[in-house]
C-alpha cells in the first residue's frame, strides 16, 4: 500500500488552526482510493475528519458534501 498526500493548506476549525489535505491511496491487490482530510489540535488532542472513496465512482459525487462537513468540524 502506498499513501501520498497533496494540496495541503491551512484551515481554521472554530478557534483552532489546522490543515486540509488530499490523500491518494494505492493498494496493490485492490481498488485505488482518494480522500480529503482535515486535522487540528485542541486541548492537547488531535481531531481529524477523513473522507475516503473508491476512485472515481465513490469519491467524486459526494466530495462537495464531504468538504462541507469536514470544514465545519469543531472540538
Amino acid at each position: 500500500m502506498a499513501v501520498e498526500t497533496g494540496n495541503m493548506g491551512p484551515h481554521r476549525f472554530g478557534d483552532a488552526n489546522g490543515i486540509l489535505f488530499d490523500l491518494d491511496i494505492a493498494i496493490s491487490d485492490g481498488p485505488n482510493y482518494k480522500g480529503t482530510a482535515g486535522a487540528f489540535v485542541s486541548t492537547e488532542r488531535l481531531h481529524m475528519a477523513v473522507f475516503l472513496g473508491v476512485e472515481p465512482f465513490c469519491y467524486e459525487k459526494p466530495l462537495d458534501e464531504a468538504l462541507v462537513i469536514i470544514k465545519r468540524a469543531r472540538a
